[in-house]
């Protein structure tokens, strides 16, 4: 395989992470509108053993959990945010008008 083509590979990859870390992000701000307290300690502790029972062999768990805390910590502050009525950090709509919204 030619290196250009693997690099675009990486790149569409790169996309469609992207991709599904906004579409975390809206689920993060719906879930902060239905639960009484940011942040739910016992959910990200379950969110932790799934993360950790599905980390492949090539990814340190050292990276997992920092990259899944700046998630979370980003996910938090989107609650947080949307609750005090402020737009989302890149002036997106709220989730509940994001075009493809499927509920």
């Amino acid at each position: 395989m030619k290196l250009t083509t693997i690099r675009r590979r990486i790149d569409r990859i790169d996309n469609r992470i992207l991709r599904l870390l906004e579409q975390r992000m809206r689920l993060a701000l719906k879930t902060g509108e239905r639960k009484s307290s940011i942040p739910d300690s016992r959910r990200e502790g379950e969110v932790w053993q799934n993360l950790q029972r599905h980390c492949g062999d090539l990814i340190r768990r050292s990276f997992l959990t920092r990259w899944f805390r700046l998630i979370i910590e980003e996910s938090r502050w989107l609650q947080q945010r949307y609750r005090s009525g402020q737009k989302p950090a890149g002036g997106g709509n709220p989730p509940e008008m994001q075009k493809g919204d499927r509920r």
